[in-house]
């Protein structure tokens, strides 16, 4: 992770990278075997600028990984909207939506199965939370 080192912790609550767990173990692919994690991996040194912004803006996606329904749910208050957008790995934005609530249900059946990332945005941060989709 750009030259820093990363810890894994295997214990009763699961297996972790740094804080990170492994969500989804073992999926077999042409070139090897992908673990899901849910968390972004980024570096120590930048890790405190992320959690500045994370204080300022906070949601939980649920179910993760989900079937066909999301449920968003701000966990601050906001009184600004908050912009929302799905985006796949590959970086293209599926779907736009604006939140006024503290809570909204997503139907999301349409997707294929694969990594999404949720993002969502106020005009002073922004937070990205990845998804998989069974």
């Amino acid at each position: 992770l750009q030259s820093e080192n990363i810890t894994v912790t295997i214990n009763a609550d699961g297996v972790f990278i740094n804080d990170a767990q492994v969500i989804i173990a073992d999926i077999e692919t042409d070139n090897g075997v992908v673990h899901v994690i849910d968390a972004v991996l980024l570096p120590p040194s930048i890790t405190s600028s992320v959690d500045l912004i994370q204080d300022q803006l906070s949601f939980d996606v649920s179910p993760n990984p989900f079937d066909t329904e999301l449920v968003i749910d701000l966990q601050l208050e906001v009184t600004d909207q908050m912009n929302m957008s799905i985006m796949n790995a590959q970086g293209m934005i599926l779907d736009r939506w604006t939140q006024n609530t503290s809570k909204v249900k997503k139907d999301m059946s349409d997707l294929p199965s694969g990594l999404y990332y949720i993002i969502g945005e106020t005009k002073n941060a922004r937070q990205i939370k990845s998804l998989v989709k069974r």
